[in-house]
């Protein structure tokens, strides 16, 4: 059985149960998010599909990890990261554009990392 699903704006299918799966469990999808099985015209929640009824099994962790490391905000890490390195004297001049330009990208989803790029650029 195909789905689309509509997450973050965006617009996925047809996938298959696994490729939701697998969106559900790295983040790219929540079981609120609307989907339509292939073939018909309602629209319900991810989370109404009854292999998706007991939820996903959370991973050991994760929720501990996400709140220190914005891996779901690759844009505003690398900033990050980048500020990091532009302390390094001679790196701060070659690094303040990209960082700048990363740390406005990821404000979208996170403030912590990219405001300190956005900062170590400026």
């Amino acid at each position: 059985m195909s789905y689309y699903l509509s997450c973050d704006g965006r617009s996925f299918g047809p996938c298959s149960e696994h490729e939701l799966r697998t969106m559900v469990a790295s983040g790219e999808a929540e079981l609120n998010d609307p989907m339509c099985v292939a073939g018909e015209d309602q629209w319900r929640s991810l989370g109404s599909l009854p292999s998706f009824a007991s939820g996903p099994v959370p991973q050991e962790g994760s929720a501990d990890i996400a709140t220190i490391i914005p891996y779901k905000n690759p844009p505003a890490l690398t900033a990050y990261y980048l500020g990091v390195f532009s302390l390094i004297p001679g790196f701060g001049l070659l690094l303040a554009v990209p960082e700048l330009i990363l740390g406005i990208i990821g404000l979208r989803k996170g403030k912590a990392h990219a405001w300190t790029g956005i900062i170590l650029g400026a």
